[in-house]
């Protein structure tokens, strides 16, 4: 471990992964927290490049701390921690991580393997793309697609995804006809029929959540061989991530020719 000074080109380093450019010109993004930090080094621990922890953390959890490889940790004074953190009440820890790299998938390899994927329209909202990858892994989906979406390296993307990112695959800007090949596409829609009283056949599906303002694009849509809504009573329409979770359970769940 070592003490590391706020005028430091580390921390520097760090303090601009905030910002998109530098994640992307660094291919460097963080994992911030003690969960997403121990998820961090347990699922890809060659691709952190250095810990960071605060003076309070690194007494509070020396025993944690202990645990990890000596020479990545680097202690700072809390009011340094403070300066690249982007959360208002911080746990005091974080990683930079390597980004991951993921070759453009063979769709047909990946139907004959997985029953169901997902792919995410337009979502801008980062609580909102975070919270539908976590749900995404809960459920067992390994594989997503995102098109115009926010950056899934935002930090609080990240931070609410609670580091489902190490658990799938995601791939950016797949053609959607490329994967209606191989996928029925199911889009969400509030204009769609009733989905518990849509009739699916046996088959492979591919979800498509859109923008939560604009819905799904045009382009999306013409692909779709169903278009299906979740009925609601009092209101008009649900937030992305509750509609992406009840759908994702259901398809994951469907039993069909009962």
């Amino acid at each position: 471990m070592q003490f590391v000074s706020t005028k430091s080109a580390l921390i520097k380093k760090v303090s601009s992964l905030k910002q998109k450019k530098y994640r992307d010109s660094l291919q460097l993004f963080i994992v911030e927290g003690k969960i997403g930090v121990k998820e961090a080094v347990l699922f890809c621990a060659e691709k952190i490049v250095c810990i960071l922890a605060s003076q309070d953390f690194a007494i509070q959890h020396k025993a944690f701390l202990d645990d990890i490889d000596n020479k990545l940790v680097n202690i700072v004074e809390n009011s340094v921690f403070c300066t690249v953190s982007d959360t208002i009440n911080s746990q005091g820890v974080l990683a930079v991580v390597k980004k991951f790299e993921y070759t453009m998938p063979d769709i047909s390899y990946l139907a004959k393997n997985q029953r169901l994927c997902l792919y995410l329209d337009g979502i801008r909202d980062p609580g909102n793309l975070g919270t539908i990858l976590r749900t995404a892994a809960a459920t067992g989906i390994d594989t997503v697609f995102l098109h115009s979406c926010v950056d899934f390296y935002n930090s609080k993307v990240v931070r609410s995804a609670t580091s489902a990112i190490f658990y799938l695959k995601i791939f950016l800007e797949v053609d959607i006809g490329l994967i209606s090949n191989f996928y029925k596409i199911v889009c969400a829609d509030v204009k769609g029929s009733n989905f518990f009283k849509t009739k699916l056949i046996d088959s492979n599906y591919c979800l498509v959540i859109g923008n939560e303002a604009n819905g799904i694009s045009q382009r999306v849509l013409d692909c779709a061989d169903y278009t299906v809504s979740l009925p609601m009573k009092n209101i008009e329409s649900l937030n992305a991530s509750v509609a992406a979770s009840v759908l994702l359970y259901c398809l994951q769940h469907a039993k069909f020719g009962s």
